[in-house]
């Protein structure tokens, strides 16, 4: 996977957080040992709206039920945050958390919010994949699920990515340098799972499941290729830039990427994942409602013309996608699944 990657964070806009850290993060909140569940509520909404850390479980592993049951305090400020969200996928901005007005601002804001919502995005598809592999004869709808989930990570790809060349190398790109100057997503932990989970199916279901996920799969590849086409026409990424030779991921560039996108790794609880992918969820919604899906941009041009109306349908459907990913996240069928 090419990322389209970059950083915005709530601090004024021409502000770069360098990533340090050579070691993963891994702690819970301030006084609990590495083995605690964390759980925490979302904080309150700011206008205009920013970027927070994101705590995720680490790649391959999934949320907890949480020591609190039902009415632990991470569940506070998900029901509003479902309501508003239900009126921005209909297309009514909420407008209790704007999008900064700013351009370089706005286009950090979509970057890192785009990207952190793919992230929980990744953990629910791969989780999809591992219990489709699992199943003798997976039901259609758990491959429909793993289809769609593809289809909101191609939906996630032309939001953060839009925006024009000019404005991403002199943000975005610049921004990523500074970070590492090979800086890849290929140092994505949480994407390295799926490419080996759909060959895993090709084999244990080659004539049913395989077949749709491979086409889903090779449609949101297009979709990556087309935005990242537009944003750096000689498609020289950052990796071939700094002559990088591969060896693999080590620890510290996953600790790298993860810093960059304001994410850091703990035990969490499963409200905790589902607060913070609805807030995420929320204003990603929001912000299309108000500018809509490609903001003043327009879409990118299909890398295959077919795919023209497919893209249309994206952009037709969005809020529609958007709020059944909602749902998928809320009821965290797939994450007890197994």
């Amino acid at each position: 996977m090419n990322c389209l990657a970059g950083r915005s964070t709530t601090q004024r806009p021409d502000t770069v957080r360098t990533a340090e850290r050579s070691t993963p993060r891994t702690s819970g909140h301030p006084g609990s040992g590495p083995s605690e569940i964390v759980c925490r509520a979302v904080g309150p909404l700011s206008s205009p709206a920013g970027v927070t850390e994101l705590v995720l479980p680490h790649a391959g592993l999934w949320p907890r039920p949480c020591p609190s049951g039902a009415v632990g305090s991470c569940t506070r400020g998900t029901s509003a945050d479902l309501t508003a969200l239900r009126r921005a996928v209909r297309g009514n901005p909420v407008g209790t958390a704007p999008a900064p007005t700013d351009w370089r601002a706005h286009l950090r804001y979509r970057w890192l919010l785009g990207h952190q919502l793919v992230f929980c995005v990744w953990q629910l598809l791969a989780r999809t994949m591992v219990v489709t592999t699992a199943r003798t004869r997976p039901t259609a709808a758990l491959v429909e699920q793993a289809v769609r989930l593809f289809d909101a990570y191609s939906l996630l790809l032309l939001y953060s990515g839009s925006c024009t060349p000019d404005r991403y190398a002199s943000t975005v790109r610049v921004d990523m340098m500074a970070a590492d100057p090979a800086f890849s997503g290929e140092w994505a932990a949480d994407y390295r799972a799926i490419p080996t989970l759909l060959r895993r199916i090709r084999v244990t279901h080659p004539d049913t499941a395989a077949v749709t996920l491979t086409r889903a799969a090779r449609f949101n590849h297009r979709v990556h290729m087309s935005v990242a086409r537009r944003l750096v026409p000689d498609g020289v990424s950052l990796l071939k830039q700094a002559s990088y030779s591969a060896r693999g991921t080590t620890a510290a560039e996953n600790s790298v990427f993860d810093d960059y996108f304001l994410v850091r790794r703990a035990r969490v609880c499963e409200h905790t994942f589902t607060a913070q992918a609805i807030r995420r969820l929320l204003l990603v919604s929001d912000d299309i409602a108000a500018h809509g899906l490609h903001g003043s941009t327009g879409a990118p041009q299909p890398l295959v013309p077919a795919d023209r109306e497919a893209f249309d349908h994206i952009d037709r459907t969005a809020g529609e996608l958007l709020g059944w990913l909602s749902e998928i996240f809320t009821t965290r069928k797939v994450l007890r699944s197994g």
